[in-house]
């Protein structure tokens, strides 16, 4: 029997009754048993800087452990938490995301449990998985069970500080770019690139999808190194069958402008949903502009999909850079490449130093730009979605 992904982001299929037991099966025992467990009480913290639609980021300014901590931790626990409280005065930087308060005084009882379930996935998530891209999970709360009848104040995960995103970087890029003569470094951009998909790629190798891969979910740290975020809507996926191609009926999750059109339409899919979800945001690199920029609603991205969807491709770009993404953007998932595919082509990119609106090159810039427009179509009943021999799972 292999691990089963959640057919549902929603939080109604939490029990009602707020449980220990429940919040204890969500977070999993092992491996977040080997994450340095705190009292709220012991952290000190600074101003919010995050917000979610359930959960607010803060920073943390400095961790006053309790002593002798010796007969409730094993030694392990307490030489990880003395590390962690340490680094601070190193230069280490954290953050507490933690629920909103507000969550506590809900009447919405469902609410409350369903935003408690996001975190613990989250830290259970970030405790699998182990990658220089990936953000760390630094802490947890320490009575992980008893917390679940403590209230908002009482969820919390500390992780390592991302100063910014990638929408943030390609928001400057877009003003550089306006600045210079046309002419950028691409290196900067296929090294975000590259190491980007190599977090997806770790992902995938670990069987786990991440289902909302975009720039505002992709950061850098203090050093300028990318971390990719947000594990809450991450899933691992069944241990039977290919992921790759195989087909499995799970609930659509993610944002529309970055989904894949099996996933907007409600259609089986795999790990090549976040192939076409990383074919986007590669697009947007390239281009710095937001991809269906005239889309506001999911209504009008089905529209948008089924009538045929049109990504700008300059055919100056280098090979490297208009493949991946041009095979990435496929409308049938059995020709998009696997992230490994991508991560290779990629590598094979580090030649390229600059680029301009229309050529790319080691040496030396012509003029006049020219661009093409790739083009699929995709319709609901189209069989391109189920080639053949996919094996259909049904995620319960």
């Amino acid at each position: 029997m292999g691990r089963t992904l959640s057919n549902s982001h929603t939080h109604s299929t939490w029990p009602k009754e707020r449980s220990s037991d429940d919040f204890y099966k969500a977070y999993g025992q092992a491996p977040l048993d080997f994450i340095a467990p705190f009292e709220r009480d012991e952290i000190i913290i600074g101003r919010r800087v995050g917000s979610g639609s359930f959960s607010s980021v803060y920073e943390i300014q400095t961790f006053h452990l309790r002593p002798d901590q010796s007969d409730v931790y094993t030694e392990e626990q307490v030489e990880r938490r003395e590390a962690t409280a340490r680094s601070v005065n190193y230069g280490a930087k954290y953050v507490m995301k933690c629920l909103k308060d507000e969550l506590e005084h809900s009447e919405d009882e469902d609410l409350f449990i369903g935003a408690a379930q996001d975190i613990a996935h989250e830290a259970e998530m970030l405790a699998a998985v182990s990658h220089p891209n990936i953000v760390k999970l630094h802490g947890v709360i320490a009575n992980r069970h008893d917390a679940f009848l403590d209230g908002a104040s009482s969820f919390f995960i500390i992780l390592e500080r991302l100063e910014s995103t990638l929408s943030d970087r390609i928001e400057v890029w877009a003003k550089e770019s306006k600045k210079s003569s046309k002419s950028f470094s691409l290196d900067n951009r296929i090294r975000v690139a590259s190491s980007l998909a190599g977090a997806v790629e770790h992902l995938h190798s670990q069987g786990i999808i991440f289902h909302d891969l975009k720039p505002d979910n992709v950061g850098f740290d203090m050093l300028g190194n990318l971390k990719l975020f947000d594990f809450g809507l991450a899933r691992f996926m069944p241990e039977y069958g290919d992921a790759y191609e195989d087909l499995y009926e799970m609930n659509g999750a993610g944002t529309p402008r970055f989904s894949a059109p099996e996933v907007n339409f409600d259609k089986p899919y795999n790990l090549k949903a976040d192939v076409y979800s990383f074919g986007v945001v590669l697009w947007e690199i390239m281009c710095l502009k937001k991809p269906f920029a005239k889309c506001k609603h999911r209504k009008e991205f089905e529209k948008a999909l089924s009538q045929g969807n049109a990504l700008a491709i300059n055919r100056k770009w280098p090979r490297s850079i208009q493949d991946p993404i041009r095979r990435s953007l496929s409308g049938d998932h059995a020709e998009r490449p696997t992230m490994r595919e991508v991560c290779n082509i990629l590598d094979a990119s580090r030649e390229i130093k600059y680029c301009t609106d229309d050529y790319c090159s080691t040496q030396k810039e012509p003029s006049k730009s020219s661009s093409k427009r790739f083009f699929f179509k995709f319709s609901s009943s189209t069989a391109s979605l189920h080639p053949p021999q996919p094996t259909l799972f049904k995620i319960c």
